[in-house]
């Protein structure tokens, strides 16, 4: 495991090179876990990128996949962005889909990562995944997700995502978040 931490505070494509070949080749899996770290602190981007992407695509070990997401979401690249909206839509295993969604609600909030978590709050047939990014709404920068969450507290199917909607507008700062709560309690 050593040898992986110190290969990860080498820099550049070589580095991120040799680490995507233990992460293959290595039998153990807590030293494929450190290469996987070891990516997400690379300073070659792209490849440390594709790395990651090929193992959340590709790798059989599912904890190794969603730490992949993990560290993936380190970087900030639009690319990145894309990627994660992928995951979090459409990813054979639900609990990369989640770690996605999770890593989603901790960047800046553009359209596309809005109205996916919308979608998936609204339509996702996972309700813990469903919850999860309706977490993700309450957790964009500068309040973006609050229209989101007035607009499920007021009208979700699922009363359990209503409520919920409710106990996120309450945790927040957000001045339009307390209107909304102040409406939903008036007769």
């Amino acid at each position: 495991m050593e040898a992986a931490e110190t290969i990860g505070e080498l820099e550049g494509a070589a580095a991120a090179e040799l680490l995507a070949e233990i992460v293959a080749r290595h039998p153990r899996v807590e030293v494929q876990m450190e290469a996987v770290e070891a990516l997400g602190d690379n300073h070659d981007h792209a490849t440390a990128i594709q790395t990651l992407r090929g193992l959340i695509e590709n790798h059989p070990n599912g904890e190794l996949r969603q730490h992949a997401v993990d560290q993936l979401g380190e970087f900030e690249d639009p690319d990145v962005t894309a990627a994660l909206l992928e995951y979090a839509r459409r990813h054979r295993d639900v609990e990369v889909r989640r770690r996605a969604v999770e890593r989603l609600g901790e960047r800046e909030a553009g359209s596309a990562t809005l109205e996916a978590l919308r979608a998936l709050v609204r339509d996702d047939p996972d309700a813990d995944l469903r919850e999860e990014a309706l977490e993700a709404l309450a957790e964009l920068h500068d309040g973006a997700g609050v229209p989101a969450l007035i607009e499920t507290a007021r009208s979700h199917a699922d009363r359990r995502m209503r409520m919920r909607a409710i106990e996120l507008l309450g945790e927040s700062e957000d001045p339009r978040a307390l209107e909304a709560l102040r409406n939903l309690i008036r007769p």
